[in-house]
């Protein structure tokens, strides 16, 4: 199988991890974090967050998830974002925390969305202020302990937010 897209791979970067020395993908982001800490690891709409910004408001959102939600390693979160900074680093705060991601399409039905919360049971879920009405319609047929509700805007500064949040709002 050719690979095309190695052609465009920086010299310095390998086209293949060696996973083996890391235990998670917690391990994974921190080897990342020290090698790479002050580069670009996100960027969306001319806004960006170095790896050392990343880990930090991931961290923050780890201990939130442990101090003030009380979820425990093991336990399920589901995120209901799309593609987007708030997306990356949940998911890197969830692995953080020890939880197991449950990936739930923000597109989905009432129907479909019943059917993956029940069969998942999260604990929590993190839902795009968009389609939190979708998760408001399923709330009684599942259980879900905590709602977690963030806008586009919200990885971004004040003033790029806002305007963020009000272009998508109307």
């Amino acid at each position: 199988m050719t690979r095309p897209w190695l052609a465009h791979y920086p010299k310095d970067i390998p086209s293949v991890v060696d996973t083996a020395c890391f235990s998670s993908l917690a391990d994974l982001f921190k080897d990342a974090v020290a090698r790479h800490g002050s580069a670009i690891a996100l960027e969306s709409l001319g806004h960006t967050l170095t790896f050392l910004e990343l880990d930090e408001r991931s961290t923050a959102l780890a201990a939130y998830f442990s101090c003030t939600l009380g979820l425990k390693s093991g336990d399920r979160i589901a995120l209901m974002l799309p593609n987007c900074m708030q997306a990356v680093i949940a998911m890197i705060a969830a692995f953080k925390a020890g939880l197991v991601v449950v990936n739930v399409n923000p597109l989905y039905t009432v129907r479909e969305l019943v059917h993956q919360m029940n069969d998942a049971k999260p604990k929590a879920i993190i839902v795009l202020a968009n389609v939190a009405n979708t998760l408001a319609d399923a709330l009684p047929q599942i259980h879900i302990e905590h709602i977690i509700i963030s806008e586009l805007g919200d990885a971004f500064p004040v003033h790029k937010a806002w305007l963020v949040n009000a272009v998508l709002k109307y």
